[in-house]
């Protein structure tokens, strides 16, 4: 009877706590975000822990509890006016969980602790809304990802876009043993499939997909009392992400990396095809393929078994882009293998696919010329060229030749696939390295006539004078556009009186130097080298990198032109040099340079071609 009496009290405390918890007068409550996961304590029999989170009418959120005492670790969830809206108490059980709708938009309450109040201890809590997550990592088709789970109750959130009747297959490999799980939700927050691994370290779930929108995933534990590192993948099983072609008669090298991973292939089919696909790995029992349909119906999978092989044979329901998936069949392995498909009807020996590209040393904003003419088929002739530039940019091309630039320095990797006529593919790779050109501008003590033929990476004229910075004194510009004030100058020693602020292709710039120096540039090829000239006289700079006969470089603006100065600080005899097409047998300015200024007296506006 006494026992009773205790339990009713303590059950009566709890009330009580939770009550004036609610209420706000209780100890202060702790913020919790979506995607958030705070551990805390029970230290006192009755006591209940405070959380507050703000949410929207029709949100959906999930509210996890892993206690480290036995038997009804208990949450109750209060909606904005405190009304007692859902709760959950573990029964004979670490560990309790929500799902609820809000009804309302506000600040709702969270109140967890031992659902009779008589355990104390540890505990972790975790709360996410299960459509808009908060704190999500987005996860692309054909990705891998790896992360831990570090907290009791965690879970970790990953999302992805989708269209209606898209069928994915999402698969979880965990370092702890019962119970990596995958809960997966759909735009609107509807748990739509689950997969939780027991008595495994592994879980995998297939679902189409009801709607057009953005999918969350949830990963941990299923109960929230293991911790550990995992990996996740996800994939589009038709129409996936980042796959390779695979061409009959044709065999891949790769490798599985991480755990849970999948390597993608497609290839083309026609119905009523036969085909086999073999696979031979590295690691030891398991090495798994699965075939999908093109419209991602699984028609056939291989698990070697206790061996390093596995291989299938399959006829072909229909016409079109067929996926296959190849790894480990429960994710634990990593490791290298081989695969190789054929066409038993009508086997087609594979194409090989070749290219070059010129020049070997490209820069920034150069043409490319990349050049397929080795490619080859044994059995018939080639339909189409596929390439990936490695930027962003894939063109598909039935020409061996293409042209491309990079805006941008980096190494980038390019793909060729070549398709045949019998729909049989090959790809090759080549990385090409794209950098900024290097160029040095040559100045003497006093006054030099200089121009940019490149565009530099800051166009600020401290940063790029900065190299000579102290070895001179004055910079002037002669802007023939700006008829009210054509001088503008750039003075280091009194920065706050300038009208020049950057230096930029195709402009002439008079500086004085206080001693001989070497200015280096390093840029880009302008991405216009047009150059504006008005009526009169005009300081210019020349935009390219070789150098021109006088003629040939000012044949644009023929008959326009009437005479040509420029200035060389190092012929220390003769410095003024003049071209006037008029009188072409006394010119000593007979080729234009990069680097060098000009003087130009226009008769009428034009635009210089270069």
């Amino acid at each position: 009877m006494s026992y009773q009496i205790n339990r009713r009290l303590l059950a009566l405390g709890v009330m009580i706590t939770a009550i004036v918890s609610v209420i706000g007068v209780a100890q202060a409550a702790t913020p919790i975000e979506y995607g958030e996961t705070v551990f805390g304590s029970i230290d006192s029999i009755t006591e209940m822990d405070t959380y507050t989170f703000s949410a929207s009418s029709e949100d959906i959120v999930l509210i996890r509890m892993q206690s480290s005492w036995h038997n009804g670790p208990e949450i109750k969830l209060y909606a904005p006016n405190g009304t007692l809206i859902s709760h959950g108490s573990g029964q004979s059980t670490y560990f309790s969980e929500i799902a609820q709708a809000l009804p309302d938009t506000g600040e709702y309450t969270i109140l967890a602790g031992d659902h009779v109040g008589d355990d104390t201890g540890s505990y972790g809590i975790f709360v996410q809304r299960v459509h808009n997550p908060g704190n999500a990592t987005p996860l692309g088709f054909g990705e891998n990802k790896s992360a831990s789970i570090d907290t009791k109750a965690e879970m970790d959130t990953y999302t992805f876009s989708a269209s209606s009747e898209d069928i994915v297959l999402i698969r979880m490999q965990s370092s702890w043993y019962d119970g990596p799980e995958i809960k997966l939700y759909a735009p609107n927050g509807t748990l739509i499939s689950h997969g939780s691994g027991q008595s495994t370290y592994f879980s995998e779930i297939a679902q189409a997909l009801p709607d057009t929108g953005e999918y969350t995933i949830l990963a941990g534990d299923h109960v929230g009392d293991d911790t550990g590192s995992y990996g996740i993948f996800v994939q589009r099983v038709h129409n996936p992400g980042n796959a390779t072609p695979l061409g009959f008669g044709e065999n891949k090298s790769a490798s599985i990396d991480t755990k849970a991973e999948m390597d993608t292939y497609t290839f083309s089919a026609s119905s009523e095809d036969i085909v086999l696909i073999r696979m031979q790995s590295s690691w030891y029992d398991g090495p798994e393929i699965k075939l999908y349909a093109p419209n991602g119906t699984l028609i056939s999978h291989g698990s070697g078994q206790s061996t390093y092989f596995s291989e299938i044979a399959q006829a072909l329901p229909d016409t079109g882009e067929y996926t296959i998936l190849a790894g480990d069949h429960v994710g634990d392995d990593t490791g290298s293998y081989g695969i190789f498909i054929q066409r038993l009807n009508d086997p087609g020996l594979a194409p090989f696919a070749n290219f070059t590209y010129s020049p070997k040393n490209p820069v920034v904003n150069q043409v490319i010329i990349f050049n397929a003419t080795a490619s080859y088929d044994p059995d018939g002739f080639i339909t189409n060229y596929k390439w990936d530039f490695g930027d962003g940019n894939i063109t598909s091309t039935t020409e061996k030749i293409i042209t491309h630039s990079y805006p941008l320095k980096g190494d980038y990797v390019v793909n060729l696939t070549i398709t045949d006529n019998s729909s049989t593919t090959n790809s090759t790779t080549r990385s090409v390295q794209v950098v900024l050109i290097d160029i040095t501008i040559d100045l003497y003590t006093g006054w030099n006539l200089i121009s940019l033929p490149l565009m530099p990476e800051e166009t600020s004229i401290a940063f790029v004078l900065s190299p000579i910075n102290g070895n001179y004194s004055i910079i002037w510009e002669y802007n023939a556009s700006d008829t009210s004030d054509h001088w503008k100058k750039y003075d280091p020693g009194v920065p706050f009186g300038n009208d020049l602020t950057n230096m930029e292709p195709g402009k002439g710039y008079w500086i004085l130097m206080t001693s001989d120096n070497t200015l280096p540039i390093s840029g880009t090829v302008p991405v216009s080298t047009d150059i504006v000239l008005k009526t009169g006289w005009n300081l210019m700079g020349y935009n390219s990198l070789d150098s021109q006969p006088v003629a040939e470089a000012l044949s644009s603006i023929s008959g326009n032109c009437s005479i040509v100065w420029t200035y060389n600080a190092s012929d220390t005899a003769d410095h003024w040099k003049k071209y006037d097409p008029s009188v072409p047998f006394v010119n000593d300015l007979t080729i234009v340079e990069p680097g060098k200024g000009y003087w130009i007296m226009m008769t009428s506006d034009d635009i210089l071609e270069i």
